[in-house]
């Protein structure tokens, strides 16, 4: 669900930009901006994309996650929620 809200929140208009939901075996399951979900070969994806990685023209677009997580923040400020204790908003990890 955050990959979809973050998706649709980062992804720019005029280029299509996949956001990686899940990556099991040899398959990712990628969400759009709109929400859709499809499924690649995981041999489509740029070598070293990993789950919530934003792929853009072929390219992984770290600019774009570090945009989602910053209002994935400012959002959960705003309703002062806590974050789920499993969430991590560190990219790197």
């Amino acid at each position: 669900m955050a990959s979809v809200l973050m998706a649709a929140a980062c992804a720019p208009s005029s280029t299509r930009a996949d956001q990686v939901e899940l990556i099991e075996d040899d398959v990712a399951q990628l969400v759009d901006a709109a929400g859709h979900t499809r499924t690649v070969p995981l041999t489509a994806l740029p070598p070293g994309v990993r789950e919530g990685d934003f792929v853009v023209d072929g390219a992984v677009e770290p600019q774009l996650l570090a945009q989602a997580l910053d209002r994935l923040r400012e959002a959960a400020s705003r309703v002062r929620a806590p974050l789920p204790p499993r969430l991590s908003l560190d990219p790197s990890e």
